[in-house]
């Protein structure tokens, strides 16, 4: 089974000043090979890194523009957070193959990092990447590995003391550093000391590794408080969003009885008004069966205006004004059946006075159907 895993590989640099005073050169940074990693119980481990994987186009790819730092920053990698206490150059360029080792441009622009290279402190190379492990042992060359490196890839390239790929270091003119990586100091030879501040203003001078160590650890540091005032900042916004829904939540059950209420209420008001509209259609004839509200107060005006009143376009307010009128008005049955009877009784009257020969003078001259139709008139006439 595969696992990515974070790995350190140290590799010298024809090293030489440009003329802006910047250290520049074209070392080698890797190799192919086997090479040994110390486990935690303190067991060797041994992994294998093949042609095709180091040489690969991707991995190659990945050395553009990478930072050259001055040592490994303590997390593993180069990252924006802790990038400015931490790189010192960048290479230029993909890295390319030379045999059995990669190369790659590189410059470094840090003072004091060229000071240390140039002192024989951090002549040599380190470069960190990434790679998937895949934990398969096996024999390659007559030697035996653990497991092989996949899928490398770069993340930067570090000035050290004392690098793994065994050729990996810069090539300063001249014997600064010893076959084994050490510096070969001489009286006229001493690193330059520099300076460091102690959070309560003290200062001290240090060694260069010293003063970009603290840097590294104080970037480090500041990263990580970010991080935590980002979270705290979230969990804040998650604390009010949370206390929100909860008032929210505990205040629903009054809200659900109340909006109960409401509806009931406005129920019972929709039953009244309806029970109100079909008892005044029912008073004036008219079947309610199928019909809404409006379709029923339109019935009961027409019943009472007559049916060729236009109400196509009217508003609800005037036809619900229009309707309370109509339904306090008499039916239009009972108005014709009173004046059938009022006819009917002038007509008896008229003929029980004839039959007797009682007859009123305004009657005079005229039929006893035409008297009583008379008194009809006259007696709509006075209402």
């Amino acid at each position: 089974m595969n696992k990515t895993v974070y790995r350190c590989d140290f590799a010298p640099i024809k090293a030489s000043l440009n003329n802006d005073g910047f250290l520049v050169d074209s070392p080698v940074v890797g190799r192919v090979g086997i090479q040994e990693y110390r486990n935690a119980d303190g067991s060797v481990r041994r992994e294998l890194r093949l042609p095709d994987d180091v040489f690969h186009a991707d991995s190659l790819a990945t050395f553009k523009g990478k930072p050259v730092s001055m040592g490994h920053p303590a997390s593993g990698r180069v990252t924006p957070a802790n990038f400015r206490g931490t790189a010192v150059g960048t290479i230029l360029g993909e890295g390319r193959r030379d045999g059995d080792t990669v190369r790659a441009d590189v410059v470094v622009h840090d003072g004091a990092a060229i000071e240390k290279a140039r002192s024989g402190y951090a002549q040599q190379l380190s470069l960190g990447y990434t790679c998937d492990l895949e934990m398969e042992p096996g024999e390659w060359n007559g030697q035996q590995y653990d497991g092989i490196q996949r899928n490398i890839r770069v993340n930067h390239l570090a000035l050290v003391k004392r690098g793994r790929a065994g050729v990996a270091r810069l090539n300063l003119d001249g014997d600064e550093i010893d076959d084994e990586g050490e510096p070969e100091m001489s009286g006229d030879v001493k690193p330059k000391l520099g300076r460091v501040r102690l959070d309560n203003g003290l200062e001290y001078d240090a060694p260069p590794e010293v003063v970009i160590a603290l840097e590294n650890l104080r970037s480090d540091a500041a990263a990580a408080l970010s991080k935590a005032n980002d979270a705290t900042a979230q969990i804040e916004k998650l604390t009010g969003e949370r206390d929100t829904l909860k008032a929210q939540v505990d205040g629903f059950p009054k809200e659900l009885e109340s909006a109960r209420a409401d509806a009931v209420e406005d129920a019972k008001k929709a039953v009244a008004a309806r029970t109100h509209i079909e008892a005044a259609a029912s008073k004036h004839g008219i079947k309610c069966d199928g019909l809404d509200d409006r379709q029923v107060r339109e019935a009961v005006i027409r019943k009472v205006r007559g049916d060729s009143v236009d109400l196509k376009d009217r508003s609800d307010a005037y036809i619900e004004a229009a309707f309370d009128l109509a339904a306090e008005a008499e039916p239009r049955t009972s108005i014709m059946n009173r004046q059938r009877q009022t006819v009917g009784n002038d007509i008896k009257a008229a003929n029980a006075a004839h039959a007797t020969g009682k007859r009123n003078d305004a009657d005079e001259g005229l039929s006893t159907g035409e008297a009583a139709r008379r008194r009809m008139v006259n007696d709509l006439e006075a209402r």
